[in-house]
């Protein structure tokens, strides 16, 4: 979420506007055992956000396995 915020020339007054979302994301809601409750890290610079996202279900990679493998000798 992101609002504007506007000071008064004097500095005795701060008109904060409406909050309006910067993107959408979908976060996990179980977190594994020990895991930090923040989900997301700013850059100092506030431009850039890393976020842990929930992997989607439908995009697991492959796995390929392979079984009685022996080297060649």
């Amino acid at each position: 979420m992101a609002a504007p915020v506007k000071s008064s020339s004097e500095g005795q007054s701060v008109e904060i506007g409406t909050p309006a979302a910067l993107f959408s994301v979908r976060v996990p809601n179980v977190l594994p055992f020990g895991a930090s409750r923040q989900q997301y890290a700013v850059s100092s610079d506030g431009q850039r956000f890393l976020v842990n996202l929930a992997a989607d279900e439908g995009a697991a990679s492959p796995i390929t396995l392979i079984y009685n493998w022996k080297p060649k000798q």
